[in-house]
């Protein structure tokens, strides 16, 4: 992604989102996929 750009596609549900909020929801995404692989005690 060109840092340059200010807004990312548009997202259906979501709207237009800035650079910083998708990096943002990406990061939350990646967490909880990662999630499933911390062991419960």
């Amino acid at each position: 992604m060109d840092p340059s750009t200010p807004f990312v596609s548009h997202y259906p549900m979501l709207g237009r989102l800035t650079r910083e909020q998708w990096l943002l929801m990406q990061q939350w995404h990646a967490a909880h996929h990662l999630s499933f692989a911390v062991p419960n005690d």
